[in-house]
């Protein structure tokens, strides 16, 4: 993908200040072919500022969906320069988090069991950070309901084992990792799960028990939220322990349709087919599968994107087609549906269908939504995530030259 000329209104480069800017975000994952590519932003980087709001407390994509401009301010460590650009309110295809201090800060008014800022630091092997916040947990939220002990938190205690392990410290940490996976595994509902499974596995291979290892492997990479740390899928592909990285259904053709009937959007009564008819070259469709649900909030999520990204990629894509089996709205929740209509009301083209004999209701699938995209050809080159630009931003990498 090519640079769009209408990408960069300004672009001001300076000197980096000396002190990162309180509340910027690292720049984790850059798309390719995206504007953050074509501004050299990289992971390492940091996403400062957006509009005057700063990185951490901005909420994307709403500010963008709002606006007719956007001015972005960041840290690129190659040329050790702050980038300020404004742009006509474009998603520059990036994914970030926290840095590792805002993570402490953060866990000052979450509880740990809210665990996805504490995997990121174990994943970057941060574990004096991880033990600054156990120093100071108290047993809240899931803990504290499940009845335990107020005086102890176990989640605490297993992450101060896990960095006695790593750091060869304390008293048989193993132990106590196994310990809190018997005694708490099946009732603790949260990511750190992964986590301490992949450690009692570790100690399976070592007593040669290679089947319990790769059992247990397997299920934590099953996991899409685990697949994202490198230390996990590292120890996974070392190991050729399998799991499903990609979707059966790439390669695939999209064609097989039900008696499928407009609910929102479109351009009156028309056939699928004929909707598929703009399809060209270089042209993808995506969709968005919501079978058996009608709404929730990671589609009012999704549809956010969409609404950010159409104006930016419009020659590049046939607009969305949602396909539910569920006719009617979730009338206890209207905030799922807000992006549906204000995409509606800002005349962002859309078409959801409603198809109750649609053959991908019987086939596997994580949740709802799923996207797929299909080419000119209906062959599925896509079955991910577009929840965020980035998503897009990397889909459209992948489409063959025309």
């Amino acid at each position: 993908m090519t640079e769009s000329t209408g990408w960069f209104l300004e672009i001001d480069r300076v000197k980096r200040p000396d002190k990162v800017p309180a509340k910027s975000l690292l720049i984790a994952k850059v798309a390719p072919g995206s504007p953050a590519a074509a501004l050299d932003l990289a992971p390492g980087d940091l996403f400062v500022s957006i509009d005057g709001t700063a990185a951490l407390d901005a909420v994307l994509p709403d500010m963008l969906i709002g606006s007719d401009t956007a001015t972005y301010v960041f840290i690129r460590q190659s040329d050790n320069t702050q980038v300020t650009i404004k742009t006509p309110a474009l998603p520059m295809g990036m994914r970030t988090r926290a840095t590792p201090d805002d993570v402490v800060q953060s866990y000052k008014s979450k509880p740990l069991h809210d665990f996805e800022g504490i995997q990121q630091l174990w994943d970057d092997e941060d574990y004096t950070r991880i033990r600054q916040i156990c120093k100071n947990a108290t047993s809240t939220g899931v803990m504290g309901k499940i009845g335990l002990s107020k005086s102890k938190n176990p989640l605490a205690e297993v992450l101060v084992a896990i960095c006695d392990l790593e750091e060869g410290k304390g008293k048989e940490p193993i132990e106590k990792i196994i310990a809190f996976d018997k005694t708490h595994g099946d009732r603790v509902r949260s990511d750190i799960a992964g986590v301490v499974t992949y450690y009692v596995a570790r100690q399976h291979k070592a007593m040669g028990r290679q089947s319990k290892y790769d059992n247990l492997m397997h299920w934590v990479m099953e996991s899409p939220y685990n697949q994202q740390f490198k230390r996990l899928r590292a120890e996974a592909d070392a190991q050729n322990v399998y799991y499903r990285g990609n979707s059966p259904h790439l390669g695939t053709t999209f064609d097989r349709w039900g008696n499928a009937e407009f609910l929102e959007g479109g351009t009156g009564k028309a056939f699928v087919p004929d909707i598929l008819k703009q399809a060209q070259p270089g042209r993808v469709t995506p969709f968005c599968l919501m079978l058996t649900y009608r709404g929730n909030g990671p589609y009012n999520d999704a549809l956010k994107a969409y609404h950010a990204m159409y104006p930016f990629i419009k020659d590049q894509i046939v607009p969305l087609i949602v396909l539910t089996t569920i006719r009617e709205k979730d009338a206890d929740h209207p905030e799922y549906f807000a992006a549906e209509e204000a995409l509606i009301t800002a005349e962002i083209p859309i078409t959801i269908l409603f198809d109750i004999n649609s053959f991908w209701r019987d086939r596997v699938l994580a949740g709802a939504p799923e996207n797929i995209v299909t080419d000119d050809k209906l062959q599925i080159l896509w079955h991910d995530d577009l929840n965020d630009d980035y998503a897009y931003w990397e889909m459209l990498s992948h489409v063959p030259e025309s």
